[in-house]
């Protein structure tokens, strides 16, 4: 479920920053207006994928806390408030959906009235997307580290995780400082792909699992009378 989550998590974000581009553009205003379903569903991507960012840990806590509870509960806080950022950027956007159309039915001198919301809402859209990465990157370096601990995972796919966070987190620094260097972000995205692979297929190495379903616990057999 967890290796399902990360690749949802990651298809819908990237969905939806691909149905939401007219949002940046320079003429934001009209593009939104003429896309305004395109833009719609980019929204509803987002709240899916920080529906799965959620679940995420907390479908993992019950076997993360058994390692560290504060770096469980602290990773789980974390996913909390990238969802958070994502559907506060997911909002702004269906706002700028209703100001665009408003924007054109008013037309002429009076469309000018709503560039200087229309601006509002379309920063909004742009620090939450360059926020993300930096909330993202502390809360995965907390997880890999944790998962590098623990060694439930192979350590390899850990530590590439440690080294993709810490490029996501100078992605969002690059991004609130000057211009956002998406290279930074491939590492983590290839590593997150890999690692809901790997769960999907072995799941994690936990004490007490069994060849037939690695990454369940085993249950205790029943006592018998004699």
């Amino acid at each position: 479920m967890v290796g399902i989550l990360f690749v949802v998590a990651t298809a819908a974000s990237l969905l939806s920053t691909q149905l939401t581009t007219s949002t940046s553009a320079s003429d934001y205003l009209t593009r939104v207006s003429a896309n305004a379903t395109q833009v719609k569903f980019g929204a509803i991507s987002e709240f899916a994928a920080a529906l799965s960012v959620v679940l995420i840990p907390a479908f993992l806590f019950p076997i993360l806390r058994r390692y560290n509870e504060g770096a469980a509960i602290g990773y789980l806080g974390l996913r909390i408030v990238e969802a958070v950022v994502m559907v506060v950027g997911a909002v702004g956007a269906l706002l700028l959906v209703t100001l665009s159309q408003q924007y054109v039915n008013a037309g002429g001198p009076a469309a000018s009235s709503y560039q200087a919301t229309g601006g509002v809402l379309q920063g909004i859209g742009t620090w939450t997307f360059m926020l993300d990465p930096l909330v993202f990157g502390v809360g995965a370096l907390l997880f890999y580290g944790l998962l590098a601990r623990a060694r439930i995972v192979p350590l390899w796919l850990s530590l590439w995780g440690v080294v993709g966070a810490i490029l996501v987190i100078a992605a969002g620094l690059t991004g609130l400082f000057g211009s956002f260097q998406y290279a930074l972000a491939v590492p983590i995205a290839v590593q997150e792909m890999a690692l809901a692979g790997w769960l999907i297929l072995k799941g994690f190495s936990l004490p007490g699992t069994s060849a037939a379903g690695a990454g369940t616990f085993d249950r205790p057999k029943p006592k018998v009378s004699t």
